[in-house]
């Protein structure tokens, strides 16, 4: 029997993922709406890196004045990760107008049972096990 993970790998609608943007390309698009020099734009950011991790490390949350914020939370060995929240409007706005690439486009919004029903289609002699 198969598990409704492999399912959902094969047939989920998923990003296709793309060239990242690097630092370099935030610091010069930075520049360019800011009107800021490239030494001070590192540097504000190597401070904000400094501000936010002194107060992670001390276990609270930093909330953005845009909306963003992160959470540090504890794995069970101990190890300490961090979640971030994008500014709600801005994921708003990317959903609006998002226009990246997606694998399975055509199975976005499709139902567990359908996406169950396309593996079970495809290898009857491996069901989803429900």
């Amino acid at each position: 029997m198969a598990h409704k993970v492999q399912a959902w790998a094969k047939y989920g609608p998923r990003i296709i993922p793309t060239t990242p943007m690097t630092g370099d390309a935030v610091i010069e698009e930075l520049i360019l709406y800011t009107n800021q020099s490239q030494g001070s734009i590192v540097g504000m950011l190597a401070e904000l890196d400094g501000v936010i991790e002194r107060a992670l490390t001390e276990g609270h949350i930093v909330q953005m004045p845009n909306g963003m914020h992160f959470r540090p939370t504890m794995r069970r060995d101990g190890t300490i990760e961090v979640c971030v929240r994008i500014n709600p409007d801005v994921l708003h706005r990317i959903n609006a107008k998002f226009r990246g690439r997606v694998r399975n486009a055509a199975n976005v919004g499709k139902s567990e049972a359908e996406i169950f029903a396309m593996w079970d289609a495809d290898y009857p002699d491996d069901p989803v096990e429900i």
